[in-house]
């Protein structure tokens, strides 16, 4: 006889797989010599996962997606919201079998850019 799975256990799944997502986030920043730290889960209403320190000034705000398919990024962004004028909202999503992507709006990228002294 085989136990079914309830609905709370499949919910446990998916927040420690959140979880362990963002915990190995914040070890690849680290590694790579940036200040990164997982934000407390709905403290104060957050609306990020992880926050990366660029400089004194700028910080990446990362929504953490594990999942099967896409996520929607249009409507995570929608839903982001910053703390600081010069934060940078960004959606780090991992697709099953497919790899780990990041997104971020166009005039995030173009800033990012033209920081780096990307030019043609």
């Amino acid at each position: 006889m085989t136990k079914k799975t309830t609905n709370q256990e499949r919910g446990r799944y998916s927040r420690n797989k959140g979880k362990v997502f963002e915990q190995a986030l914040v070890r690849l920043f680290k590694e790579h010599g940036f200040l990164a730290k997982r934000e407390w889960e709905y403290d104060e209403g957050k609306t990020y996962d992880v926050t990366v320190k660029v400089d004194n000034q700028t910080s990446f705000r990362i929504q953490a997606k594990c999942m099967a398919n896409q996520p929607n990024i249009s409507k995570i962004m929608s839903e982001m919201e910053v703390d600081e004028i010069n934060d940078i909202p960004m959606v780090v999503f991992k697709v099953s079998r497919k790899g780990v992507y990041a997104a971020f709006k166009i005039d995030d990228a173009m800033l990012l850019m033209n920081a780096f002294g990307i030019r043609k």
